[in-house]
């Protein structure tokens, strides 16, 4: 293992903007300040906490209604991150940044099993 080897960077720390559930997409600022990130929250948070987000894996989570599998989603945002809060996933990449690959079709409540990839802003 290289002596400068931290963790695998698939959960990551972010301060809440305010608060969130268990589950959901979200952006929120790093600790340490260096921009936002889209995950998906670990666990529900107050406001201003400092929290942990998984930034890979697979969850279910709402996707734009007839969302078919292999389609790419996207967290509102641009090219420097995603804007901060609750994240509604879109299947546009104009102006947002890569989320995830969902796995599935999205089913009768517009959920679908999502692969998150792993930040590349």
């Amino acid at each position: 293992m290289a002596a400068n080897y931290k963790y695998t960077g698939k959960r990551i720390k972010v301060i809440a903007a305010a608060a969130r559930a268990s589950g959901a997409v979200v952006s929120d600022d790093l600790a340490g300040g260096a921009g936002q990130v889209a995950g998906i929250c670990l666990a529900a948070v107050a406001s201003s906490e400092t929290y942990t987000i998984a930034v890979g894996g697979v969850f279910n989570v709402p996707v734009p209604a007839a969302t078919a599998a292999g389609a790419l989603v996207y967290a509102p945002g641009n090219t420097n991150g995603p804007t901060a809060g609750n994240v509604a996933l879109s299947v546009d990449a104009a102006g947002n940044t890569l989320f995830g690959k969902t796995l599935t079709d999205a089913d009768a409540s517009n959920k679908a099993d999502v692969l998150v990839l792993e930040p590349r802003y």
